[in-house]
């Protein structure tokens, strides 16, 4: 018999259970995942027989007594080590304790978490027989007390063999094979009917027969006798009992037995990637979803554009009002206006930061309704195309949190610019040029007027000619009356409409601002795409990490008795 063992974690299983978790911890953080799914993560079984040794120790074959209540696991203990090592009879059911029986040279680390001191019964012996295993008498899983199913559940992850051990009476039972179904790939098995001396064949082929149907091609069930074959003249499987087991260490049975345990824990992880992964969705799902957000987006963009038409012509009124009683005034009240301190906040002001409170009155609930319209629209939809929903929401509701800034912002820019120079490039081209010739033509006849003044009047002086009269002076006036006059008018004619202008600043700051709001969206649904590409290739990664494993070799026909079949179904007790 082989006594000691060396097989250590792989410091690739730990990886990957170590990267799996902040994976899953960046995907909570963000929202990909709920918690729920970190809940199961959770609970996916990460300990091992080999956390019960120290980390440089040869560890044992680790095996578990295993059983309901009065099937006598304490006894077949006790026959093996041939002492009382473990409470029997009535004090079993109410016993809250795991005895451990040893070899003196095994060196036990401190116990792992959940597995505590107090009530743990450690027993020692020198006898090498059972030098390379360490067996574990587990509290009777449908004992009355509950915290005995607890700790035998506890328990379990830390055993690499199970000894089922069940009774003529009680084989039947479904309590153990509840757990048994949920656990059978993480353990190798054996089957004991103990009490053979009160069994017959028949009970034993029909144990056979239920663990063929649950998924254990040759079923290993072995007959033993609590009391022994002395005290009940009947022969029994216990000498086999130790010869298989020491087979079994001899066919390399540790690593087979860890092997399925490290490819049973690393299924149950690839299995929870493979639903947290559904929560990214699909390529053409996620292209599909965030298309339809696009289109919601520009539906309201649409609605905003043409909500806002009343609240800008109103405003535009508001401001032209203002605009003619300020031009309407007497010249010493406009002086004087000009010269007072601004209001903070008086109604109307046309000063920077007036303006941008006149802008700011626009963006009202419901303008701010469309966009939670829109946000509400892009989770159902994340929700037909099976993605999750909170990053999603998270990422439209910073853009509509900053949408009524980004958009009075923008049209208070372009009402202050309208304000500044009004009018179109012509318009203002025109007023120019009028208003030169306003000043150059009058000037001009002036001029000609005081010439033919000024020589006429010499003419007549040295009585070369008349003297003008009233005729000239009513011609000149109307000459230089009409070279005023004439550009003045149009000048005013052509003078921009303040209400127009103001509409118009507005209606061009809308939209700058919905193209500054567009180009928000894109990048911050680009962003999202990014974060939600990374966590799904991770994810993806995680899950083919098994396929850079190297190929285990098949395990041992003697090994593979004590195994279950992976896609066994749930056959009946």
């Amino acid at each position: 018999m082989r006594p000691w063992t060396d097989f250590a974690m792989k410091g690739t299983e730990l990886n990957l259970f170590d990267s799996t978790r902040k994976w899953a911890e960046r995907a909570l953080e963000r929202g990909w995942l709920g918690r729920a799914q970190g809940e199961a993560l959770a609970r996916i079984e990460r300990a091992r027989p080999g956390d019960l040794f120290e980390p440089a120790a040869r560890r044992p074959l680790v095996i578990g007594l295993f059983g309901g209540t009065g099937v006598g696991k304490s006894s077949l203990l006790n026959r093996l080590a041939e002492s009382a090592i473990a409470r029997t009879g009535v004090q079993r059911p109410t016993s809250h304790e795991v005895t451990v029986y040893a070899h003196e040279d095994t060196r036990l680390a401190e116990l792992p978490p959940g597995l505590p001191v107090d009530r743990v019964a450690i027993r020692r012996h020198g006898n090498d027989r059972h030098r390379g295993v360490m067996w574990i008498d587990m509290p009777d899983f449908d004992s009355t007390a509950q915290e005995n199913r607890a700790l035998a559940l506890a328990w379990l992850p830390h055993i690499d063999l199970v000894i089922y051990v069940v009774s003529p009476e009680r084989y039947r039972d479904d309590v153990g094979w509840r757990i048994l179904r949920e656990r059978g790939g993480r353990h190798g098995w054996l089957f004991v009917m103990n009490h053979w001396d009160e069994a017959g064949e028949t009970q034993v082929e029909d144990l056979r027969a239920i663990l063929s149907g649950a998924g254990f091609d040759d079923p290993v069930v072995l007959r033993t006798c609590a009391a022994g074959p002395a005290a009940t003249q009947a022969a029994d499987d216990f000498e086999g009992l130790l010869d298989g087991i020491d087979e079994l260490l001899a066919a390399h049975g540790l690593e087979g037995l860890e092997r399925a345990a490290d490819h049973a824990r690393r299924s149950d992880l690839a299995r929870w990637l493979g639903a947290a992964s559904a929560a990214f969705g699909e390529p053409p799902a996620w292209a599909a979803l965030t298309g339809e957000i696009r289109a919601g987006w520009q539906r309201a963009r649409a609605a905003l554009r043409e909500g806002m038409t009343w609240p800008i012509s109103e405003l535009s009124g508001r401001i032209a009002l203002h605009s003619a009683e300020r031009h309407a005034a007497p010249t010493w009240l406009r002086l004087r206006l000009r010269r007072r301190a601004p209001d903070p906040t008086p109604p109307g002001a046309l000063d920077s930061a007036g303006i941008r409170q006149l802008a700011s009155g626009l963006w009202d609930e419901w303008a701010l309704s469309k966009l939670r319209d829109l946000v509400d629209g892009a989770e159902l939809a994340a929700y037909r195309h099976a993605t999750a929903r909170a990053p999603l929401r998270r990422t439209l509701e910073a853009v509509a949190a900053d949408a009524g800034q980004v958009l009075t912002g923008a049209m208070a820019e372009g009402l202050q610019r309208a304000l500044a120079r009004p009018g179109s490039i012509v318009q203002r081209a025109l007023r120019a040029a009028l208003g030169l010739l306003a000043g150059v033509l009058p000037s001009a006849a002036l001029a000609w007027v005081g010439y033919h003044v000024v020589t006429t009047f010499l003419a007549g002086v040295s009585g070369d000619g008349p003297f003008l009269g009233l005729g000239f002076a009513v011609h000149a006036a109307l000459l230089v009356a009409v070279a005023w006059l004439l550009p003045y008018l149009l000048f005013r004619l052509l003078r921009p409409d303040p209400q127009r202008s103001a509409a118009a600043g507005l209606r061009a700051g809308l939209d700058t601002g919905l193209d500054a709001l567009d180009a928000r969206l894109d990048a911050a649904l680009a962003a999202l795409e990014s974060e939600r590409a990374v966590l799904r290739a991770e994810a993806a990664r995680l899950r083919n990490a098994r396929a850079g494993e190297p190929a285990a070799p098949s395990p041992d026909t003697r090994v593979r008795r004590v195994l279950r079949r992976t896609e066994a179904g749930d056959a009946q007790w």
